[in-house]
């Protein structure tokens, strides 16, 4: 009984940390985005 409620834990806690790096992974290309933006803006001054 306590191996599938390990393996159960375990892949819970994966799934959540899969979750989180996709979040900071979002945000970091939408900070590129911005970056990108902004550099197009001064190039064009």
């Amino acid at each position: 009984m306590a191996e599938p409620i390990a393996a159960s834990l375990f892949s819970l806690r994966a799934n959540l940390i899969t979750s989180q790096l996709l979040e900071e992974s979002r945000k970091q290309a939408e900070e590129l985005v911005y970056q990108e933006q902004e550099l197009r803006k001064l190039m064009l001054n």
